[in-house]
């Protein structure tokens, strides 16, 4: 058993080090869909460089649709094509880095608490039976 091998303090500190690693790409991860989002000085003129091709580039533009999480900015057209000047891998890989982190997280709490001993009178059962 390899578990038996490793002390549990080890483990733990090895999953919140994960817990950690992964908190801090989803937050790189959501700085970079922010600086997407918002990079630029004028964001009507970057939409007019996504402009759809079907469309005539100078006119047609009606506006933008922002959402802060995931970060999102949707430059919306007078014909109803939109386009996303935030990168499409950037609200997935939030999510993974999220859950990674959530899960490494409870796994650490999991093997805390299952490797703190509890006082006798609370163990239940019959002191005499064992």
């Amino acid at each position: 058993m390899l578990l038996s091998r490793i002390s549990r303090e080890k483990i733990t500190t090895c999953l919140l080090c994960g817990f950690w690693l992964f908190f801090f790409l989803a937050l790189l991860d959501y700085s970079w869909g922010l600086w997407n989002q918002f990079a630029g000085l004028d964001v009507a003129e970057t939409c007019l460089l996504f402009a759809p091709y079907d469309s005539y580039r100078g006119g047609g533009f009606e506006r933008i649709d922002y959402g802060m999480f995931p970060p999102s900015a949707e430059c919306v057209w007078t014909s109803g094509n939109t386009s996303d000047l935030v990168p499409g891998y950037v609200a997935p890989l939030l999510y993974v880095f999220l859950s990674g982190a959530l899960l490494c997280l409870l796994t650490a709490v999991w093997f805390r608490k299952r490797g703190t001993p509890t006082p006798a009178g609370e163990q239940g059962g019959n002191e005499a039976a064992r």
